[in-house]
């Protein structure tokens, strides 16, 4: 009975090994205020994007899909990246300054707080637009913001399931010996 167990456990635990999840990030924000007179091109602005992590405060490990179109700009994958951590945050960016954001280009930032998943500040520029950069840093300018992990795979709860069996099992063969 204990070599079933043992193997069971080593199905079911691989090396105690964390796997990431699919996470998604949903917001959107507003009230931007002009910049140098020029009011924002996008407001408000909505997005969706999803990155792998252990969990939902959890380091990013990397990114796996954006939906997000801004003054005209369909966001593609490999014009994004992350810090994780910055300094106790996450921070998801566009990439054509790397962390910072000039005018006349087509960046973005989107920042929140690991621990409590309360967003800190978005901004973003176009590469239409001379001269202005639109920011809001508030919590209270984003009118939607989640940050949410997938439903368990049914490999995983296939695998609860054996082991629970195999527990239930050797429960069984225990009292009618």
């Amino acid at each position: 009975m204990f070599k079933i167990l043992l193997i069971l456990s080593i199905f079911v635990f691989p090396f105690g090994q964390a796997f990431a999840i699919p996470i998604t990030v949903d917001f959107t924000v507003s009230g931007f205020p002009s910049s140098v007179g020029i009011p924002a091109p996008t407001d408000p602005v909505s997005g969706s994007i999803v990155y792998d992590a252990l969990s939902e405060t959890a380091d990013i490990d990397s990114l796996t899909s954006i939906s997000l179109s801004i003054a005209g700009h369909n966001y593609a994958l490999s014009e994004i990246d992350f810090i994780s951590p910055w300094s106790g945050n996450q921070l998801i960016y566009g990439k054509v300054s790397n962390t910072s954001i000039f005018p006349e280009t087509n960046d973005f930032w989107l920042y929140w707080d690991k621990a409590t998943l309360t967003p800190y500040s978005f901004a973003y520029a176009s590469d239409t637009v001379e001269f202005s950069i639109w920011t809001v840093s508030s919590p209270s300018n984003f009118d939607t913001f989640s940050v949410t992990s997938a439903v368990p795979e049914p490999a995983t709860l296939a695998l609860m399931g054996i082991g629970l069996a195999g527990m239930g099992f050797a429960r069984k063969k225990r009292k009618s010996a």
